[in-house]
């Protein structure tokens, strides 16, 4: 849901032309392809997800705050961390996610969630629309939820050293 919220918000975003803020949306995302990777060899899964998600959190709580009027280049910055750390959350949770699943449902789980993260790409256009009770409210909202994604991902076990993965839903259980 974020991921497509920033994407759809990216010409409206930091300096007044539009093209250029859309040219930087699409390249604050080629880093991750390289950082990424080396995160989650040093660092591990469930570590690397949960650090991109504070990223997020904290960069679109700081949107909330910033006033984008004020200082449209700082608040493009900030604009792209989130970018960059939502996009490198939402590989992470596929590459983390594979290794969760047993593998006798691991595609259709996958598939499950793909389809739950395309109903928040559904609903992510119209978050903004609540900006009418409190100017910047769908930041503080879109911060929230990557902060819940953060609690959440607590309870998933580490796979970084796990080269036993579950091959049966009852070895997943167990």
């Amino acid at each position: 849901m974020i991921y497509s919220a920033l994407s759809l918000s990216s010409t409206g975003v930091g300096s007044h032309n539009m093209h250029l803020s859309y040219i930087f949306s699409g390249l604050v995302e080629i880093p991750f392809y390289f950082l990424i990777p080396a995160a989650i060899d040093w660092l591990g899964r469930k570590p690397s997800v949960m650090v991109c998600h504070l990223i997020l959190a904290f960069s679109l709580l700081s949107m909330y705050l910033f006033d984008h009027e004020a200082d449209p280049e700082i608040f493009l910055i900030i604009w792209l961390i989130a970018k960059f750390a939502v996009a490198s959350a939402f590989m992470l949770c596929f590459v983390y996610g594979a290794e969760l699943f047993p593998t006798n449902c691991r595609s259709i789980c996958l598939g499950a969630c793909a389809t739950i993260s395309n109903l928040g790409a559904v609903v992510a256009p119209h978050v903004p629309a609540m900006d009418i009770f409190f100017p910047g409210l769908h930041y503080l909202f879109y911060a929230l939820c990557s902060f819940i994604c953060t609690i959440l991902t607590t309870i998933l076990p580490e796979t970084k050293e796990n080269h036993s993965i579950p091959r049966s839903q009852q070895q997943s259980l167990a």
